[in-house]
């Protein structure tokens, strides 16, 4: 038995004889094209952005735990990048997905030096970053108002071998230039596309917001995503690769902003370097076996000055981030109903389909075609609620029907 899926998305697996695209239909809305900079804020509107962000967040994960689980099985990496994309497809196609209507320049409005992020379409979800696969993400020459590019974001995971990265000084190598026999610089970069769009910021002053990616064994998709901040293009050059192709690097400087004591800012940030990644779990999971024990001798306190000023003033620690993140998947993981799903496999197939049956599985039917209908129409307030209460009603429906299993069976057995 397959467990429902949520109204408006449909299946990441397919039949034998359908295509083996996801069959779902795509609004696809582009990204607009006006640029803004967000800045003077208020505590009232920092606290309502950061929840913003968090709600979406939310409602990312639970899409995506939601497709995972629609063969009540664990499925292959294929399928589960295909999961991973769906949610973020049809959040988009619905107009929940943040930032699409304008191109914000600089920090994003909800979102922190420091947070951390499982998946990289998760970062266009948010609109951190509007690139799935690209290191650079730019307003087209076509869409900018002076007919040139302009970058807004990098993502820096160590894909090239010229970069180098002092963690508050990147020395950052323009895309193109690899053949696709061997992945190595050894043809020339071109000025165009996203370089162009680097130059053109360095020109203006645009700062630029950089994401790192790090490999991580105990995350979800093997990498994590961390958002570094706000840098600034202070230098282009070209260079000779290590494979003689001609690169365009660009020296990007760290305009500051971080949480931590301006001593430690340099020690820290050179640890997330790509080379130092072992050094960075290791100290990871101290912190974690830390954390733990202090866990064990912790009274909770009432906080009386409310949960607006506690929200504002969020963990900044990176390791107690990723301990939260981490403690969230397993929290998620524990509440799978997989005991629950394998029992009502079994008594569909020792029992037959009565009229009854089939009369609530018409029910059913109309009941997920109005809420289909009905959830493009509803506010963003709604959407959370309204998928929560379909997820409630669906798991009291198989409640009560293997309740009535287990009496029909105690009574057979007297």
């Amino acid at each position: 038995m397959d467990l429902p899926l949520p109204p408006g998305f449909s299946s990441h697996r397919s039949s034998p004889s359908s295509s083996s695209q996801p069959n779902m239909k795509r609004n696809h809305t582009p990204r607009s094209a006006e640029m803004v900079r967000v800045s003077n804020l208020n505590d009232e509107e920092k606290i309502y952005f950061r929840n913003l962000v968090r709600r979406r967040s939310m409602m990312y994960d639970s899409l995506s735990r939601v497709l995972l689980l629609v063969d009540g099985e664990r499925i292959d990496s294929k399928s589960r990048t295909s999961a991973n994309l769906m949610p973020a497809t049809g959040m988009t196609s619905r107009g929940l997905s943040l930032n699409r209507d304008k191109r914000v320049i600089g920090s994003i409005p909800g979102i922190n030096i420091g947070d951390i992020f499982f998946f990289r379409v998760e970062l266009c979800v948010l609109g951190l970053d509007g690139q799935t696969q690209a290191g650079i993400d730019s307003v087209a020459a076509s869409q900018s108002p002076n007919g040139e590019p302009i970058a807004t974001s990098i993502v820096v995971s160590g894909g090239y071998e010229d970069d180098k990265d002092t963690g508050n000084v990147i020395i950052y190598t323009g895309q193109g230039g690899k053949m696709p026999s061997n992945f190595k610089h050894s043809v020339d970069q071109k000025l165009t596309s996203g370089n162009l769009a680097l130059e053109r910021s360095l020109n203006y002053g645009i700062e630029i917001r950089v994401i790192r990616g790090f490999k991580f064994a105990r995350s979800p998709s093997g990498k994590i995503y961390l958002y570094d901040g706000l840098y600034r293009v202070v230098k282009y050059w070209m260079d000779v690769g290590k494979y003689l192709g001609k690169i365009r690097d660009l020296k990007m400087l760290d305009l500051g902003g971080w949480r931590f004591e301006n001593q430690a800012h340099a020690w820290w940030k050179m640890k997330l370097s790509y080379k130092n990644a072992t050094v960075l779990v290791c100290f990871f999971n101290l912190i974690t076996v830390l954390l733990l024990l202090q866990g064990l001798f912790y009274v909770p306190t009432t906080n009386t000055s409310g949960n607006l000023l506690s929200d504002q003033h969020d963990v900044n620690n990176v390791s107690e981030k990723i301990q939260y993140k981490m403690e969230y998947e397993k929290m998620r993981l524990a509440l799978e109903p997989t005991d629950l799903i394998e029992r009502v496999k079994q008594i569909q197939q020792e029992s037959n389909v009565d009229d009854t049956e089939a009369a609530e599985a018409v029910t059913a039917a109309s009941d997920l075609s109005k809420r289909l209908k009905d959830f493009q129409t509803m506010n963003d307030a709604k959407n959370p609620k309204a998928l929560e209460e379909w997820r409630v009603r669906k798991m009291e429906r198989l409640r009560q029907r293997e309740i009535g299993r287990n009496e029909t069976s105690s009574i057979a057995q007297a």
